[in-house]
C-alpha cells in the first residue's frame, strides 16, 4: 500500500515536469495556429461559407512548431479541404 502512493505521487509530479517541458503546452501553440488557420483557408473567398469541423492539428515538421508554422499549415489543409 505504502508503495502504491509513493508511486502515484511519482508518476503525477513527473506528468507535471513533462508537461512543462513540452512547447505545445505552453502560450501560443502549433496546434492553436492550425486551429485558426484552417477554417480561414477553408472558407477563402467563399461567400457565405459555414466553417467546417476542424480535424485533428497533424504532427508538425520538426523545426515548425510555432503558432505561425501551425496557421500556415492550416490554411493549406483548409484550402487543400475546399476544393
Amino acid at each position: 500500500m505504502k508503495y502504491s502512493i509513493i508511486l502515484m505521487l511519482s508518476l503525477f509530479m513527473g506528468y507535471g515536469d513533462i508537461k512543462a517541458d513540452n512547447p505545445d503546452c505552453n502560450g501560443h501553440t502549433f496546434c492553436e495556429g492550425f486551429r485558426t488557420g484552417y477554417p480561414e483557408g477553408y472558407c477563402y473567398q467563399v461567400v457565405g461559407c459555414i466553417k467546417p469541423v476542424i480535424p485533428v492539428c497533424p504532427i508538425p515538421e520538426p523545426g515548425q512548431n510555432s503558432w505561425k508554422d501551425g496557421y500556415n499549415t492550416g490554411v493549406a489543409h483548409g484550402l487543400r479541404d475546399q476544393e
